[in-house]
């Protein structure tokens, strides 16, 4: 009886270790293998990574990497094609592999990623204006394009200032007064203020100078102001 025990005890030690493996290889059949990123040979992480079944390309299976890069997909018996996306990084698609009963894993040592390149034709560099700018003698206004005041003349960008009144005559008053004189460019025009705003159209104006104190060499002594 002995002796019996012994060989029952073998026998089931190796029935153990049969199954075991078989369990083994059945968990591990299918496609696995590792993203690396091909400039800096550094794992990629969380790539998708996707079994097509040939000859028709249907999705047979799909998995993400791990933070070393690896994935394992599990597939049955039959003709496959890979490929791997990610973020940034031009698609890799594989050769065609085959699993079989006697070959049920295939693994692709190092799938390397190139990354995507963009090219730009143009590009261009723009910087805003502050709206407003305030020195000690004078505030400008950089009108730009205000679309409030689009279609429109001169009048209707000063009415958008503050301290300066155009009433419905036309007549123009800076911080209450209405001794004010108008510059176009630096230079004091000999027509009234309302009849040359008038004629001047609003896109026109890239900016108003509101002079408030005046230096000597605009010779405006006794006026409230210049508005240029």
């Amino acid at each position: 009886m002995f002796p019996n025990r012994l060989l029952i005890a073998g026998l089931s030690l190796t029935l153990f270790f049969f199954f075991a493996l078989t369990n083994l290889s059945a968990q591990k059949s299918g496609v696995s293998g590792r993203v690396f990123d091909a400039d800096k040979n550094e794992a990629v992480a969380f790539a998708n990574v996707a079994a097509y079944s040939l000859p028709d390309s249907a999705l047979a299976g799909g998995s993400t990497s791990g933070l070393d890069g690896a994935f394992h997909i599990p597939l049955s018996a039959g003709q496959y094609f890979l490929r791997v996306q990610f973020v940034s990084f031009n698609p890799w698609t594989s050769e065609n592999f085959s699993l079989t009963e006697s070959k049920r894993n295939h693994y692709f040592e190092k799938i390397n990623l190139n990354p995507a390149s963009i090219s730009l034709d143009e590009f261009v560099i723009t910087e805003e204006i502050d709206q407003v700018e305030i020195s000690a003698d004078k505030r400008v206004f950089n009108v730009g394009k205000d679309a409030t005041v689009t279609g429109g003349t001169a009048t209707d960008v000063l009415q958008n200032l503050p301290s300066v009144v155009v009433d419905n005559e036309g007549n123009i008053s800076l911080r209450g007064s209405s001794d004010v004189r108008i510059f176009i460019n630096g230079r004091e025009t000999g027509m009234t203020g309302f009849a040359v705003l008038e004629q001047l159209p609003a896109d026109a104006i890239e900016k108003v100078e509101l002079i408030t104190n005046p230096s000597a060499r605009y010779d405006a002594e006794g006026s409230a102001g210049i508005i240029n």
